[in-house]
């Protein structure tokens, strides 16, 4: 009797049946926390009776867990030298509105907010090493990220997640990234033409761990229906929604604390893109609602 024969007969089995297990696992998940055809149905012919329009994908809603960030220090230094190169600059404390260390010449000015403010960063200005190599959007992108990379480390993982067209230019919003989760709260928002990256504010927090066992989230359709209903509250008609997706956002934004646990939220963009709406993901509740 041929053993090795037998013995690989057996792995060979063993492999398939638990690859069907795998695949049965996965099918049965993507059931679950994937939209069916029939509730799409049912909320896209609410969405019409209400005159909500949506042009975005539909997310997943997997359950998730409570996501530990730690405040990041900026280090100046490294920064200073990758923006400014060999140019001259001048430093000192300013006060437009917010109190900051701002270091500046005639082409840039870049500012570390302090006090209440502390953690934000403000960059104006023109520099030939964030200037596009083409003028499609895909090399303005490319240009932000590498940007953002300059300011917090290049083993950081920040990724466009939303644009839009303001004037000859984009206003690009940069997140970062843990794994598959997009970060609300570490963000970059970027004015960016052919002519390179004019205007920049944002924060970031490095991502620790997740927090504790995964949880169950709402599902898209029941956000809908509670965003829908709150917004015909506000008398709010003819609502186009641009982009929706799922990240982590910190709910209380005026800790001091070195870590903090960020939430699971939706994020809702509407077509004039200046009303952005954060919704709990666990409570299905808004974070903010005026």
């Amino acid at each position: 009797m041929n053993w090795n024969k037998i013995l690989s007969i057996f792995i060979l089995l063993f492999l398939l049946i638990n690859g069907s297990i795998f695949a049965y696992r996965e099918a049965r998940n993507q059931r679950n926390y994937t939209l069916s055809s029939s509730r799409i149905r049912q909320m896209e012919n609410v969405m019409k009776q209400k005159g909500v329009t949506m042009y975005a994908y539909l997310p997943d809603f997997y359950p998730k867990a409570k996501l530990e960030l730690k405040t990041a220090e900026w280090k100046k230094e490294e920064i200073l030298t990758k923006i400014f190169a060999d140019q001259s600059y001048r430093s000192e404390i300013t006060y437009q509105g917010v109190l900051a260390d701002t270091y500046q010449n005639e082409q840039q000015q870049l500012s570390f907010y302090t006090g209440e403010h502390n953690g934000t960063l403000y960059y104006k200005g023109k520099n030939q090493r964030y200037l596009p190599e083409s003028q499609t959007l895909a090399a303005m992108e490319h240009k932000a990220v590498q940007f953002v990379q300059d300011l917090v480390g290049d083993n950081r993982k920040f990724e466009v997640t939303h644009r839009q067209i303001r004037g000859d230019g984009y206003l690009l919003d940069v997140n970062g990234r843990f794994g598959n989760e997009v970060i609300f709260s570490s963000y970059f928002q970027i004015q960016i033409g052919t002519d390179g990256i004019r205007e920049a504010i944002g924060r970031f927090y490095e991502p620790v761990d997740f927090v504790g066992a995964p949880r169950e989230i709402y599902a898209f359709d029941e956000v809908m229906y509670y965003f829908m209903n709150k917004m015909e509250e506000k008398k709010q008609k003819e609502i186009i929604i641009k982009d929706a997706d799922v990240g982590y956002y910190i709910l209380d934004g005026s800790t001091r604390q070195l870590t903090v646990e960020s939430t699971p939220v939706y994020r809702i963009i509407l077509e004039n893109s200046e009303s952005v709406y954060y919704i709990d993901a666990y409570k299905n509740e808004f974070l903010e609602f005026d």
